[in-house]
């Protein structure tokens, strides 16, 4: 019986840790955890950031053809004088 309890057991209770051993894993755990919830957490507020600067430099490349467009009709008249 006893075996089957070392197989099952968790690395805590297989090694006897103390609690300071303990308290030291379970920060280093929740360190790790922080670590892959950050660095995801900047990718994608970097990859939001770059598709909000795309979209308004698109905005701004087509109000500049519009008015590109707008204004050319105008010049053709006058050069036709």
């Amino acid at each position: 019986m006893n075996s089957l309890v070392e197989i099952l057991a968790c690395p805590l209770c297989k090694m006897g840790m103390d609690e300071l051993q303990a308290r030291a894993m379970e920060y280093s755990i929740y360190l790790m955890l922080g670590m892959i919830y950050s660095l995801m957490g900047i990718i994608g507020f970097k990859v939001v950031r770059m598709m909000t600067r795309e979209e308004r430099e698109m905005k701004q490349k087509e109000a500049a053809a519009a008015k590109a467009v707008a204004k050319a009709p105008v010049e053709e008249t006058v050069s036709s004088r």
